[in-house]
């Protein structure tokens, strides 16, 4: 006998010395009868293994699972086991019997545990647990004990109990086995229960559970194969981790309720589920690889959709998978990678559950619903074709309304709808990237959303049709039925936009990314709001009114070359980055683009108004002084010396008129003085000729 086997055996007697049994090999001595060595080690337990386990570091990846190490087993009858300091751990049970009861006892060594996958492979429906075992694995114990329905465990124990055949641990820290054959369709999991060990319930017939509030983690491929449970709502746990391959292959699950004190969703969690979507709360920071949106063959369901907040994990999730690209012959990618699923926001989501809930009717590319009133509402339009142009009528039935996200990803260029329509849904015309025209009837009344054309990027115009609905079309933009008010300019209008003499209002982000917008004249409106003109790269000059009153938040903002602007002294407090602040772009993706002033930013006003103290505050550059002549923004300093030098001029000028008149009247004089001068002489000369006639 080698010295390895010296020492297990050594190692086994001095333990059965401290349980006060007298077993021991001596060396060339074979093993007590009915035992077997079947390695030549026999070291002691690994204490730490299952706490690790607990934390979920140790979850297995069942694909990559390493084969059971039986090294320091000893096989006595129908049992294997291994010796550690308290006793024995049961490693594997090789019972042909209906029924299996642990003894507390093997070879006078006490059964303190149950190993990993000790009962894998039994044909028992029964397995009865000593009150000496003291910790059950909680890495898959009873793991394919496929004809297993109860569980039944000594009423002395003080470590477990098996109410209803199901083992948890007495101080419920943990629900360890919930038999894969027992009989029944629900089970509501007892209050007080933290943890659902690893296979817990994998292989289950069970189409219902209730989860209980004080609920915390999900170990590894608890759910495993629970091929019938239809939902599973853990909404009011306080779950934190769902690990890896939890739900894994959960082909009828078509709904999950996560809850908002989750943070880590395992990896492939959710693979080879049937779940079309999912929302993911904001508490989640983690999502493991292909948690969400997988076949069990690893394929992406691309019809599936992920919600959560812009910038959570969930949307992160969905831009990080992606799409392989196309490739030509020579191998060089012909197409970009697109996201294999749909990352939606919450309250998009609720508005796609609850389109998935409708009756529809299709007729030919198109998809309709009849509404309470007996008209159709348009869900879908599937035709591929550029120009579509929806029909007053599906199948004799009048069209009143267009569906949330109908045209959703539409590849239309231009798009015309019926006179009858009057209600449009909420991001009708979502990701409508390739829309460049779309005609609107004039007696549409509502347009529901905040941004309902944000991401058709190559729109130019709006149509409005005559009618008496809400809304009306000038120029290719997109105003109220008085055009008081512009509702939105298509984000590719290029060039200038002239404000109609009606117009007072500019609605939220009405101009954002209109990229390709050079000019503004917003003469007459009183009220700019928030984002205006968020993101107009392009627009360099903007006229505004004296009347103007109020400027939102982001108003201007990032309008890299727009250089300056006037403001008048009834605006009232400015919304932060309204104006002169842009964006500067990150050096690499993983960065966040820099928000900054633009140092060559100035603004027009009068010394202590709003406008004043907003540049004032912020340290924009400030120009007082001026008025605004023709365009341009003139000193009035300048001015008045301009008109200083009119004024001289023109005095001069009558000076010199006042000063010839002057002249002319003493020449006149001189030459009425001369004249009558003459006059005297000549009558003197004749009174003289006369007088000497006479004589």
């Amino acid at each position: 006998m080698d010295r390895s086997r010296i020492a297990a055996v050594i190692a086994a007697a001095a333990l059965i010395c401290q349980t006060g049994a007298v077993a021991f090999a001596a060396e060339d001595e074979a093993a007590p009868a009915g035992q077997t060595l079947l390695t030549d080690t026999a070291e002691p337990a690994d204490e730490t293994a299952d706490t690790e386990e607990v934390s979920g570091e140790a979850d297995a990846d069942e694909d990559t699972e390493e084969a059971v190490d039986t090294s320091g087993w000893i096989t006595s009858g129908e049992w294997s086991y291994s010796v550690i300091e308290s006793g024995i751990r049961l490693e594997a049970c090789t019972s042909e019997e209906s029924s299996v009861t642990v003894p507390d006892t093997i070879d006078g060594l006490t059964v303190t545990e149950i190993g990993k996958k000790a009962f894998s492979g039994i044909k028992a429906v029964s397995v009865t647990l000593p009150a000496t075992v003291e910790y059950v694995s909680a890495d898959g114990a009873f793991s394919g004990a496929e004809e297993l329905q109860e569980i039944i465990v000594d009423p002395a124990s003080e470590y477990y109990t098996a109410p209803d055949g199901v083992l948890i641990a007495k101080d419920k820290s943990r629900l360890v086995c919930y038999p894969r054959a027992k009989v029944g369709t629900s089970y509501d999991i007892p209050e007080g229960v933290k943890e659902l060990g690893t296979e817990a319930f994998a292989g289950s017939s069970l189409s219902g559970i209730t989860f209980p509030a004080s609920l915390e983690r999900i170990a590894a491929r608890c759910f495993n194969e629970c091929f019938r449970l239809g939902s599973a709502d853990l909404s009011g746990t306080a779950v934190t981790e769902i690990a890896q391959q939890a739900f894994r292959s959960c082909t009828d699950l078509k709904e999950v309720l996560l809850p908002g004190t989750l943070t880590t969703v395992g990896k492939e969690a959710f693979i080879g589920s049937g779940l079309p979507d999912v929302d993911v709360p904001d508490s989640v920071t983690t999502i493991g690889e292909k948690a969400f949106g997988y076949f069990s063959n690893g394929d992406a369901d691309t019809g599936f959709f992920l919600s959560g907040s812009i910038g959570s994990a969930a949307e992160k999730y969905v831009s990080e998978n992606l799409s392989v690209p196309e490739t030509n012959e020579n191998g060089d990618p012909i197409s970009d990678p697109e996201p294999l699923f749909i990352f939606l926001t919450h309250e998009q989501a609720a508005q796609e559950r609850e389109y998935l809930t409708m009756d529809t009717i299709t007729s030919g590319d198109l998809v309709y619903m009849i509404k309470d009133d007996g008209t159709a509402g348009l869900v879908m339009c599937n035709s591929t074709e550029e120009r579509i142009e929806i029909p007053q009528q599906i199948d004799g039935v009048t069209v009143t309304s267009i569906v949330k996200r109908c045209f959703m990803y539409s590849y239309a260029t231009d798009i015309i709808l019926p006179d009858t329509v009057t209600e449009i849904g909420e991001d009708a015309f979502y990701n409508c990237v390739y829309l460049q025209r779309l005609t609107l009837p004039g007696a549409c009344k509502v347009i529901e959303g905040e941004y309902p054309f944000s991401t058709c990027y190559s729109l130019t115009a709006f149509t409005v049709t005559d009618g008496d609905g809400a809304y009306s079309s000038e120029d290719g933009v997109l105003f109220d039925k008085e055009k008081t008010v512009v509702i939105k300019c298509p984000n590719a209008k290029e060039g200038k936009f002239t404000a109609p003499p009606t117009l007072r209002e500019i609605s939220e982000a009405a101009f954002a990314d209109c990229g390709l917008l050079e000019e503004a004249d917003l003469s007459g409106v009183t009220t700019i709001n928030n984002a205006a003109f968020y993101n107009c790269v392009a627009l360099n000059k903007v006229i505004l009114s004296p009347d103007l009153e109020t400027v939102g938040v982001d108003a201007f903002f990032n309008c890299q070359s727009l250089g300056s602007v006037r403001l008048y002294d009834k605006v009232g407090p400015i919304g932060d980055y309204a104006f002169g602040y842009i964006e500067e772009e990150a050096e690499s993706s993983k960065d966040q683009p820099e928000t900054k002033l633009n140092p060559k930013f100035k603004m027009y006003v009068n010394k202590g108004s709003e406008g004043w103290k907003y540049a004032n505050d912020r340290g924009i550059e400030i120009i007082t002084g001026t008025i605004l002549i023709n365009d341009n923004n003139v000193s009035v300093g300048f001015l008045i010396g301009c008109a200083a030098a009119a004024v001289a001029a023109i005095l001069a000028v009558i000076g010199i008129i006042i000063g010839k008149k002057s002249k002319q009247k003493k020449e006149e004089k001189r030459i009425m003085e001369i004249k009558a001068n003459a006059a005297e002489r000549i009558k003197a000369k004749r009174a003289k000729e006369k007088n000497g006639g006479a004589k």
